[in-house]
This record gives C-alpha cells, structure tokens and sequence, in this order.
C-alpha cells in the first residue's frame, strides 16, 4: 500500500507497470482507486498507471479543509512531483474530470494528453445540493428519509443502504450482487464528510468555461447515455470550446464507462493515448457491444423477430 507525502497529508495510491510512458487517474466522488481497478490488472502495454486517492478518500489522509477542485489539482501536482513524473497522460472520472481539467488548466505543459470519463462540466454544477431531503447530492432523483450530510453520513447503516441504491443507480451495466460492488460500497461509506460537504460547494462555484479555447492539448470526453448524473449538452458545449477535443458517447452505458464497460473502455483508451485512429465501434459509431437486454428486446420487436 504505498503512500507519497504531499503537502501537509499523505495520499495513497496504487499503480500498474506495463511500459515507460505514465498515465494519471483521477477518481470521482464518493469513490477510491478501486474505480480503475480493471484497468489496474491489465494497463495497456507501453504505460504505467497510477491512481492516487484525494484527501478525505480511502486511505489518503483527512484535513480540516482544503476539499475544492483547485485544491485537489495542486495536490495532484503535489503527487506528480513526489514520484518524478515530468509529463504524463490525465484520466479523470467525475469529479475527477472537472479536477483533472482544473489541473491541465493550471499545468498544460506537463500533459500529453486529458481523457475526461463521464465529467463534472466545465461550467461547474451551480445546482447542486446536500439537502438530501429534497436531492441527492449527485443530481439523482429524491431518496425518502434522508437527512442532512453530516447526519447522512454519520449513519452507517442508512448510509450503506442509500449508497448502495444510488450507486446502483449509476452503474446500470454492473454486477450489483457481485462483492467488488460491495467494496465500491464501503469505499463509498468511508469518505469524509467534510470533503462531500467541501467538494458540493466547490462544484457549486467552480466554472472555467472561458478558459477552454486556450488549452490545446488532445481531449477525448467520454459520456454514457444512460448517465442520470451528468448530462449530455454541457459536455458537448466543452468539445466545442477545446480546439482539440471529441466527444465519444456509449449507448446503454452509465455514469462508470471504466467499470461497466471495461474491456472497450481500456481498448478506447489505448488507442486514444497512442494516438490512433480509434475506429468507430468504440466511438459509439456502428456496431455498439454491451446493448442492454431492453434495448435488445426493443430491436427484436420492432424487427417482429420476438
């Protein structure tokens, strides 16, 4: 379990080795490292992976304060620097997307390239609340006998059992019944009430839409059609604005391509990080693997094949 020290805190990470070029994951909220663990057992050849977990997530260190998407880019940094990596390739999941785009703003020089998995937009989330009386906090439909966040997460038991029905919720394509969701779950139930608390209302605040023509590197945005946290027109606003970005939609796939879809997620960025052509099955075009079964019943009936 190694550990870096980073400013006043220490974060934890974990990493595969498959080749001299580095990439960087980011995850989202309420997650860990165990969000890329697919691609952590088998990382594209000619890459080492490594996916450290923020301040207030897994095993990383807590602080009083210091749980902003600005804060957590130059804890990146902070990371990057400790293990020497002068440039490298940036994943970002979530939230992580919006830190992982905060963090190219801030360091372009350092990126190869920033690959944007299901992203906070880059107009921020002004909607956003931790009234889970009235919304939950990811922008998911109303859970009945919430309370408010500290009280939320003070009760492991309510909580555990909201999680799991909300990350579920996300993740259409997962295994619900599978002990890795289970570990997704109490990965979920550790986070630190304040980073929820800080991270909301950073979000809240957070928008760098008019810095998007001026960053220049490679972006690849990759969004799941069944995605009830983010949607859709905000991060076709952010391909428009980057000079050099593409927006890659999954039909039937949720708000965790990594996860869900992992075989095509690792083959879409492979090629995206080579900088190859990526070929249309896995832009979405074409022929799309991983249909759900209602989209297959629904092809079946219209085809009277049923």
């Amino acid at each position: 379990m190694p550990f870096v020290s980073v400013s006043n805190l220490k974060m934890h990470y974990e990493h595969a080795c498959a080749g001299p070029a580095a990439v960087v994951l980011v995850h989202g909220n309420f997650a860990s490292w165990r969000w890329w663990l697919p691609l952590l057992q088998d990382p594209p050849a000619g890459y080492t992976l490594y996916a450290p977990e923020m301040r207030g997530y897994g095993d990383s260190e807590r602080t009083a304060d210091g749980y902003s998407v600005e804060q957590f880019a130059q804890d990146l940094d902070g990371f990057a620097d400790a293990l020497g990596l002068d440039r490298f390739h940036l994943v970002g999941h979530s939230l992580g997307g919006a830190v992982a785009l905060q963090y190219a703003l801030l360091f372009p020089g350092r990126l190869e390239s920033l690959f944007l998995v299901s992203p906070a937009p880059a107009q921020g989330m002004p909607n956003l609340t931790v009234d889970f009386k009235t919304r939950y906090v990811m922008n998911l439909p109303p859970l009945a006998g919430t309370e408010d966040l500290p009280s939320f997460m003070g009760n492991s038991h309510v909580n555990r059992a909201i999680l799991s029905r909300v990350l579920s919720s996300i993740t259409p394509q997962l295994n619900h019944e599978s002990p890795a969701f289970s570990v997704l779950i109490e990965d979920a139930v550790r986070v630190a009430p304040e980073a929820l608390q800080g991270i909301v209302q950073s979000l809240q605040k957070w928008n760098v839409e008019k810095q998007l023509p001026g960053l220049r590197l490679p972006v690849m945005i990759l969004w799941g059609s069944r995605d009830p946290v983010i949607e859709r027109r905000p991060l076709e606003r952010m391909a428009a604005a980057l000079p050099r970005a593409e927006l890659v939609v999954w039909e039937g796939t949720g708000h965790a391509p990594q996860l869900e879809q992992p075989e095509r997620f690792r083959s879409l960025l492979a090629a995206f990080l080579r900088g190859d052509r990526v070929p249309d099955e896995l832009r979405g075009k074409g022929k799309r693997p991983g249909l759900s079964w209602i989209a297959e019943l629904w092809r079946r009936l219209k085809a009277g094949r049923s």
